[in-house]
Formats: structure tokens, C-alpha cells, sequence
């Protein structure tokens, strides 16, 4: 069961990296994008800064993604938002590969 999970947030990683670059195509679901990254990047952050690590990465991309699809859902572009994109996409990749191996 936590195989298909990590696999459906790999997939929405890839998905919200894609709808940063290419948020034209992606904006009837940016929104729910943003809600769920945001949700899933502060429960990451605050999970690893109660038990003591202070470098959960990827629970700060979650965040700035989040942050970043609001600023372009407000009208808000920046030539940085194209690599914070790519950071996102590799990000799901990454945790898409891990699931399928099953680090």
C-alpha cells in the first residue's frame, strides 16, 4: 500500500514540475496542485524538524513549489520558476525511481 502511495506522489511531483514550466496546459489543476503541495511539504518540514533533521530537501521543494505555482496563478513570472520547475520534475522522478526500487 505505501508502494502505490509513494508512487501517486512521485507521479503528482512530476506533474506539478510540469505545470510550473508549463502552467498554460496545467491550469484548470494548478490550485489543487499548490493546496496539496503546500499540505504535503509542511507536514514533511515541521515531521523532520520535530524529530531533529534539519536538511529535509525535499519537503522545502514542496513548499517553494507550492509557493511558486501561487505567484504564477497570480500573475507573478520569473525566469527562475523555469529551473525551480526542472528541481521539481527531477525531485519526482527521483522519488518516482526510489518507490519503483523500493529504497
Amino acid at each position: 500500500m505505501l508502494f502505490i502511495i509513494l508512487l501517486i506522489f512521485g507521479a503528482i511531483d512530476i506533474l506539478s514540475g510540469a505545470s510550473i514550466i508549463y502552467y498554460n496546459l496545467f491550469s484548470s489543476i494548478a490550485f489543487y496542485l499548490m493546496v496539496f503541495l503546500f499540505i504535503k511539504g509542511l507536514a514533511s518540514v515541521i515531521g523532520s524538524l520535530a524529530s531533529g533533521y534539519y536538511y529535509d530537501w525535499m519537503g522545502y521543494v514542496d513548499v517553494i513549489s507550492a509557493i511558486v505555482l501561487y505567484l504564477i496563478s497570480a500573475g507573478i513570472t520569473h525566469q527562475i520558476f523555469y529551473f525551480l520547475g526542472m528541481v521539481m520534475m527531477i525531485k519526482g522522478i527521483y522519488s518516482f525511481g526510489r518507490s519503483l526500487i523500493g529504497i
